[in-house]
């Protein structure tokens, strides 16, 4: 094992650093070096090992490079490639930290075990020019000012942090993907924290937080795809937090995958803010926020996929699909969102469109649907999917479909509910499938006269057996699509004309017991 130019004066010393090291016994007993407070870095294939007990080494178990100026620094792979630095047991202290310090430099260090400490003053940086990795494991800890992997062009940095008890503390921001390529990896229990987190600044950038307890906690914005691509996947229980939450820069994706996954945004959630970004929940995966917005900015492109049993995305404000750019949203295979109210193309030239699909799969508006408001908006409802809302506005450029789901409308009598559907027919704003043709067809009367399109009224939600395992609570007027020329009896009451809505069955609903 080779050990050479572990220090190296470049300049006028400053102050003077002692560093007491325990060398393998083929190079020699205990040799104490002093170096003046420059710039410290490995280099031509040097390991270095600080530990507290071994069978091999034995020192002191701390390597102080000083913490106060800039010339206090650690670079792991400076210019050369295979160098490496192993913390077990000891502590290692410098003012900034580099892996990978030139664009020839590779360097990798880990830091692993119960009292193993990197303590970095400044900031830190894993692929400053050149490439670097960083293994944070069983119990090891990191921490530094601002964190950055990737940083520089043509630069890579990996950092995996795995294990309970194992810690990067970034106690300033933290950049995945700078203008280098950067990964971080966090598994089985390890934690990373931060204040904003960037995932692909001006460069790809990649986070996976994977197993359970692992986190990643921003306590400030969490930025996924700046200006280029990130993907941030959240899978088999791990978790991230943050404040407010953006997904766009150029096709960026989120995905949150399986039972116990969660992202928590404690502010608003923007899926393609300025650019394209995506959001993907899936197999039971839980993701929540106050607003929610898809495609919010012009020329932006927002897509949102909830699919699955469990799959739940929680608004607990107004949800806008298509602000003053594109939105779309797809519930399926019972995934389920909820909000207050939600508007669908709000602004002029935006567009927002939510397709509701699968037994199971629900989209609950606790107040109002605006279906196109100033912008284009088109709801879809298929297959025994559910919408709830108190009350249902479609826009000049807006319109609904049925097929074979249900929109159920809980406003305060169902007077105002058939009123509600009547205005939406009267104004050409329902399409219901063909049955004959596969084709949507424009509904222009509860049953048109050839008998292939109907449309199903329930005024009593309880009369509608299809709904019962929603749990549905309270009264509901519901509407769905029917394929038949000839109406059924007693279940529900099929009207035969908008002349004849007025006088119709005009009963009072009652609760669901």
């Amino acid at each position: 094992m080779n050990f050479r130019n572990l220090l190296l004066s470049q300049g006028v010393a400053t102050s003077l650093v002692a560093i007491a090291l325990t060398l393998p016994a083929s190079l020699g007993a205990q040799t104490s070096i002093a170096q003046a407070d420059i710039e410290s870095y490995f280099d031509t294939t040097n390991d270095l090992y600080v530990l507290n007990d071994s069978t091999s080494y034995e020192n002191s178990g701390s390597l102080n490079f000083g913490t106060t100026s800039s010339g206090d620094n650690l670079a792991v792979g400076r210019s050369t490639a295979d160098n490496f630095l192993t913390i077990s047991g000891g502590t290692v202290t410098n003012y900034r930290g580099y892996i990978g310090y030139y664009s020839a430099g590779t360097g990798t260090v880990t830091v692993t075990g119960a009292s193993s400490v990197w303590s970095n003053a400044n900031t830190f940086t894993v692929g400053y020019y050149g490439t670097g990795t960083l293994n944070i494991e069983n119990g090891g800890s990191v921490s530094n000012t601002s964190g950055t992997i990737g940083s520089q062009s043509n630069s890579s940095g990996t950092v995996t942090v795995k294990d309970a008890g194992s810690f990067w503390t970034n106690s300033g921001n933290l950049i995945v993907g700078s203008l280098g390529t950067g990964t971080l990896n966090i598994e089985n229990g390890g934690s990373v924290s931060n204040t904003n987190g960037y995932v692909g600044d001006n460069s790809s950038g990649t986070v996976t937080v994977t197993g359970a307890n692992s986190t990643w906690e921003n306590s400030g914005i969490l930025t996924v795809g700046v200006n280029r691509t990130g993907t941030l996947n959240i899978e088999n229980g791990g978790y991230v937090s943050n404040t407010v939450g953006n997904i766009g820069g150029s096709s960026s994706v989120v995905t949150v995958r399986g039972a116990g996954s969660r992202w928590e945004n404690t502010g608003g959630l923007y899926v393609g803010n300025s650019g394209t970004g995506s959001l993907n929940i899936e197999n039971g995966g839980y993701v929540s926020n106050t607003s929610g917005n898809i495609g919010f900015n012009v020329s932006s492109g927002g897509t949102v996929t909830v699919r699955g049993a469990n799959s739940t995305w929680e608004n607990s404000g107004v949800l806008t699909v298509g602000r003053s750019g594109t939105g779309t949203l797809t519930i399926e295979n019972g995934g389920s969102v909820s909000n207050t109210s939600c508007v669908m193309g709000r602004n002029s030239g935006s567009s927002g469109t939510v397709t509701v699909k699968g037994a199971g799969s629900s989209w609950t508006n606790t107040l109002d649907l605006f279906v196109g408001d100033s912008g284009a908006g088109t709801l879809t409802i298929e297959n025994g999917a559910l919408v709830t809302a108190t009350s249902v506005s479609v826009g000049s450029s807006g319109a609904i479909y049925l097929n074979g789901g249900y929109l159920a409308l809980a406003s305060a009598d169902a007077t105002t509910d058939l009123a509600t559907i009547a205005d939406l027919i009267n104004n050409e704003k329902v399409y219901a499938m063909d049955a004959a043709t596969g084709t949507y067809v424009l509904v222009t009367s509860w049953d048109s006269e050839n008998g292939l399109v109907s449309l199903t009224y329930y005024e009593d939600i309880t009369t509608c057996d299809a709904l019962d395992d929603y749990n549905l609570t309270g009264a509901y007027t519901v509407l769905t699509s029917a394929y038949h020329s000839v109406p059924e009896p007693a279940t529900y009451a099929l009207f035969g004309g908008l002349g004849a809505l007025g006088m119709a069955m005009y009963r009072r609903r009652t609760a669901r017991k």
